[in-house]
């Protein structure tokens, strides 16, 4: 019989609408059924993913999941830079613009077991290699990385409590057009290719 394959599921306790300690064990077993065993690590505090990323991949595990927001997969993705290990995202956050991006089945108040879909769906699927944004500081992102109005936005509405994060996306918008008169552009020097840096005030 084959050793099984480790991996660690890393995930937010208070990401998106739910309480979710029930449904992560409910997805580590349908991975265990599955030949893997898999730990779980609920996050304490910010930029904790990226510690319990980086430790999974010293212990040599396989794969880690990644059950939270767009923040979450961040800090995932920060821990297991040009690592062996496999990088999966379980959509549970607000926006899950990436899971969207790669066509994963969002939960909602409604269907919260869109998540064990998502969870079936990675467990039959393949890994991919994928580049990597990086900032001269060292900070990776995987989709993109913002500057300007929605960083301003992002700066003075998060964290963001449970009521507010049932409201989903439009609750964004509806902050987004409080905060936005507040912008006034920031200063920013911008080359393109060979051609001459332009600094200027910008928008972006």
């Amino acid at each position: 019989m084959s050793a099984k394959k480790t991996g660690t599921l890393i995930y937010n306790p208070h990401a998106g609408f739910g309480s979710w300690p029930e449904t992560m064990q409910r997805i580590a077993n349908l991975w265990n059924e599955n030949g893997w065993d898999i730990t779980l690590q609920p996050t304490q505090r910010p930029k904790h993913a990226t510690e319990l990323a980086q430790q999974a991949a010293a212990l040599g595990h396989q794969l880690v999941l990644s059950a939270g927001g767009d923040g979450t997969l961040n800090e995932t993705a920060n821990g297991l830079a040009y690592t062996n290990t496999a990088l999966g995202m379980l959509p549970v956050g607000t926006g899950n613009s990436f899971a969207r991006e790669i066509g994963l089945p969002t939960p909602n108040i409604l269907d919260p077991n869109k998540l064990l879909e998502a969870a079936d769906l990675l467990l039959k699927g393949r890994i991919q290699r994928m580049d990597l944004g990086s900032t001269q500081k060292g900070r990776y992102w995987l989709l993109w990385t913002g500057a300007g109005a929605d960083g301003h936005v992002i700066e003075h509405i998060e964290p963001r409590n449970k009521l507010f994060k049932r409201i989903g996306r439009a609750g964004y918008a509806a902050k987004a057009l409080f905060f936005l008169p507040t912008f006034q552009g920031i200063k920013a020097r911008v080359t393109i290719d060979d051609r001459p840096s332009i600094t200027d005030d910008f928008l972006l």
